[in-house]
């Protein structure tokens, strides 16, 4: 009898240790106290908001709140909801909160399916708040929101955080902020382990604007089947890594920028990206001058269509590990790939080595600071290497000089699958961001929307409205790479036949 006592006895301890005993769920509406159930949260509580707008005079606050890996603090829309948290005045002063939603020295929670706005005052310049701060936290993510008309930053990484993921997330309309602002430009504030994936990040609507601001101090950061386009400014801003792990930017499509694509200062592998109507250069790198730029490798990516250069290079002659190698680069009649190096008085720059790896780089535009005969760059062919540039279809043409032109090296980082998920060929990889297939492209059809694997079947010449490439004073099909003055006859010289597709 004693025995079967402390047995109970040890059950009920167990049991109100586990993650279990502290589970609650909230079901809440419109006019719900939100902030009295967000102060109770504990690993395992679920807040689920039906649907309706919930109308918000303060900054709603998740503060010291720590769920676990296996019992997440979860705040997520019903079923088949759209729940909007929207910021408004308070009642007493008429002003406004900073931020909508606000995470701060938390741990595992998680916001799902939720739409975070402004109000009809995001527009007119005279409020400055943004939507989510995620502040000193590790482990919070944003999966399947929407944040939008927004004065203020649409997603800001302030103090140290590790491992926050940011989901098939929407973020539009923000009139004077960044899309996504991660750290501090002193370093002061460190990025760890920030995972932004299959998001949809567009119309940055202020002067200036960058749709991702990632400062020095972010490390392990990987921006993976992104899209990005109408930004008035920067796609993706990526500082120096402050000696932590590399960066990853991969499989994004970026386009309709006022300045570069990406801007990248430090450790960072590129592959796979689709970058092409950017105002200024589609990749630009530059030396932030804090002795940690070093393996910066672009590999495998297709920029098209750029006011500034395809590809411009500044930096890599003081640090080690640069890598420009299988970079389908295509400015025809414009500007191609620029590499700077230094070159002492009374020295021929062309007797001054490349700095870093370069190598197999098609090319059609100017080129300055590279040479053909070392196989660097080699002649592209124009527009007609892309099934069909006007509807954004960047995919290789089966007459291409693209095709098994890459070189296959290990050293070069060839990625194991391309742009669309498809497995690259070992041997005999394709120069650029995509693998062909003789059949046509067989994934993703660029357009304004999140980048979907389904086989996309139907044309989408009616939805492609503010592209690049429908100029009609553009040049189609031929291009030009000069070095400093080679013509197209060089690229179709190269011109292999292809089979007839099976």
């Amino acid at each position: 009898m004693v025995v079967a006592q402390e047995f109970h006895v040890l059950a009920v301890l167990l049991f109100a240790l586990s993650p279990a005993a502290w589970a609650n769920t909230f079901e809440v509406t419109p006019g719900s106290d939100l902030q009295g159930i967000f102060d109770t949260l504990a690993p395992g509580t679920e807040v689920i908001l039906e649907d309706g707008t919930y109308t918000l005079t303060k900054t709603l606050t998740v503060t010291e709140k720590n769920g676990t890996e296996d019992a997440p603090v979860v705040i997520r829309a019903a079923d088949d909801a759209s729940p909007v948290l929207q910021l408004g005045p308070d009642p007493e002063t008429d002003s406004y909160a900073d931020r909508v939603l606000r995470i701060e020295s938390s741990n595992w929670v998680e916001v799902r399916g939720i739409t975070i706005q402004g109000d009809q005052t995001a527009s007119t310049g005279r409020e400055s708040y943004g939507g989510v701060r995620i502040d000193a936290s590790s482990n919070v993510s944003l999966v399947d929101c929407k944040v939008t008309e927004l004065p203020g930053t649409g997603v800001y990484l302030s103090g140290d955080t590790t491992g926050v993921l940011i989901d098939h997330t929407e973020i539009s309309r923000i009139y004077e902020g960044y899309g996504i602002y991660a750290g501090a430009s002193d370093a002061s504030a460190l990025t760890t382990g920030l995972l932004i994936q299959n998001s949809l990040i567009h119309d940055l609507l202020g002067e200036e604007l960058q749709a991702v601001m990632l400062n020095h101090g972010t490390s392990a950061t990987w921006l993976i089947d992104n899209v990005i386009y109408n930004i008035t400014h920067t796609g993706v801003f990526m500082g120096s890594t402050e000696g932590g792990e590399q960066n990853r930017i991969e499989g994004n499509a970026i386009w309709n920028l006022g300045n570069n694509g990406l801007g990248l200062q430090g450790s960072v592998l590129v592959r796979n990206n689709i970058i092409f109507n950017t105002g200024g250069s589609g990749i630009a790198t530059s030396d932030p001058d804090r002795n940690t730029f070093t393996d910066v490798v672009i590999s495998y990516n297709t920029v098209v269509d750029n006011d500034g250069w395809a590809a411009n290079l500044q930096g890599w002659d003081l640090e080690e590990g640069h890598i420009l190698a299988n970079n389908a680069l295509c400015n025809p009649m414009a500007y191609g790939v620029y590499m700077s190096k230094v070159v002492p008085e009374d020295t021929d720059p062309d007797d001054i080595p490349t700095p870093g790896t370069v190598t197999t780089n098609y090319v059609c535009g100017l080129v300055d600071g590279l040479d053909e005969e070392l196989g660097e760059v080699i002649a592209g062919g124009g527009y007609a290497d892309f099934e069909n540039v006007a509807l954004w279809d960047f995919y290789p043409d089966r007459e291409s000089l693209l095709i098994d032109g890459a070189d296959p090296s290990g050293t070069l980082y060839p990625p194991e699958i391309d742009f669309n998920g498809i497995a690259r060929e070992g041997d005999a990889p394709d120069v650029g961001a995509y693998e062909w297939d003789c059949e046509g492209n067989p994934g993703w059809a660029i357009q304004e929307d999140f980048k979907d694997f389904e086989i996309v079947e139907e044309t989408l010449s009616e939805s492609v409205e503010s592209g690049c490439c429908s100029d009609e004073g553009k040049a189609s099909e031929s291009g030009l790479l000069l070095l400093p003055l080679i013509g197209l006859g060089a690229g179709l010289r190269r011109r292999r036949e292809r089979p007839d597709p099976a």
